[in-house]
């Protein structure tokens, strides 16, 4: 059973800044919030900033400016060892030498838990994390999923008030990565803490995070439920990132709140609702699962946007097919469904899809 989020803001990072040199910033203005219970992701590229920020959460680095408070309580000038946190790392920093339980009871030790206390948290976090039976093995003797799930024993056994996870399933292979994220999210929904993950796993952040921040360059490019940021992106970077393979440039014919109708170089499309003005230039974007392919000789029922094309290509992606539609000189994707007759996946179809589906992105 998870534990309820509550409307208390539990961490606030405000206009957190680091530069590395005059020209390389690392972190440029960051600020978010997150309630007690919260399971915040700072999801983008190599380099776009996320590590660097819960760096500076955790202590081991100081902001040139900007702030961090934890339940009301400002972090300045707080030594990593006293913020009341713990970390997973990527390569999960086992002590090769110490067993399974002298791993987790390494934490206890160094918070001064007292002797007493000791065993009864280390078997809680041994059977939270399913290794109540490998106390005595040593991580050599260990999965990588294992010595994941002993990393985490090892955070959590401290009891802090915020988790930090540092990309933690990147060196798993995708099956046990899948697995674990669940079992993850499951952990931290039974103990109701606050947690901060990076990752720049796409899919990753959207099954383990309650709000996700994408970030890029050194900013916050949106920040959002896993749904926003998957569904509703802001920007053409995040849609990109996001994996929105159509973005298409247009103007602006009209717009209230009803919707916006936006000219492109392949027809007109009516969109979601906008502030923008007649005539400005935008771009617009559309996921490749949300568009369909009906055969373009047929009657069958269309949405509203719709153009004609022919398929240049189609490859089998198991779930979906992917297809390659040229339109006008432009090209589309589409994930469409696989069929027992894929036969109306090839030459001329018309490809359609709702305004509701059709995003204008922000320059």
């Amino acid at each position: 059973m998870s534990l309820p989020l509550t409307s208390q803001v539990f961490l606030e990072v405000e206009d957190l800044a680091l530069s590395y040199g005059k020209s390389a910033f690392g972190l440029a203005g960051a600020s978010f919030s997150a309630r007690k219970g919260e399971v915040i992701a700072l999801l983008g590229p190599s380099g776009c900033g996320k590590t660097t920020l819960l760096n500076l959460i955790a202590g081991f680095l100081v902001p040139d400016h900007g702030s961090i408070r934890v339940a009301g309580r400002s972090l300045r000038g707080v030594p990593p060892h006293r913020r009341d946190m713990a970390m997973v790392f990527q390569n999960y920093a086992l002590f090769p030498h110490l067993s399974v339980e002298k791993n987790v009871a390494f934490g206890l030790e160094a918070h001064q838990v007292p002797r007493q206390e000791r065993e009864p948290r280390i078997a809680d976090a041994l059977a939270m994390v399913g290794l109540s039976d490998s106390r005595t093995r040593y991580p050599r003797q260990l999965s990588g999923g294992q010595q994941q799930r002993v990393a985490l024993a090892r955070a959590m056994v401290v009891r802090p008030s915020i988790l930090l996870l540092d990309e933690p399933l990147s060196n798993l292979d995708t099956l046990l990565r899948k697995s674990m994220r669940e079992e993850i999210r499951q952990i931290l929904d039974r103990t109701g803490i606050t947690a901060v993950l990076v990752t720049h796993d796409q899919e990753e952040a959207l099954v383990v995070a309650d709000r996700i921040l994408l970030m890029s360059n050194g900013k916050i490019e949106q920040i959002g439920t896993p749904e926003e940021i998957y569904e509703r992106p802001r920007t053409e970077f995040g849609a990109r990132f996001m994996a929105v393979e159509n973005i298409m440039a247009g103007s602006v014919c009209s717009g209230d709140t009803a919707g916006t109708t936006v000219n492109t170089a392949i027809g007109q499309f009516k969109c979601t609702p906008c502030d923008v003005v007649t005539g400005a230039n935008i771009k617009i974007a559309v996921r490749p699962e949300r568009m369909h392919i009906v055969a373009a000789t047929s009657g069958s029922q269309s949405y509203e946007n719709r153009v004609t094309g022919r398929v240049v290509r189609s490859t089998y992606h198991g779930t979906y097919r992917r297809l390659l539609i040229a339109v006008h000189g432009m090209e589309l994707i589409v994930h469409a469904p696989v069929s027992s007759d894929d036969s109306e996946y090839s030459g001329d179809v018309q490809l359609t899809w709702r305004p509701a589906d059709t995003h204008v992105l922000l320059q």
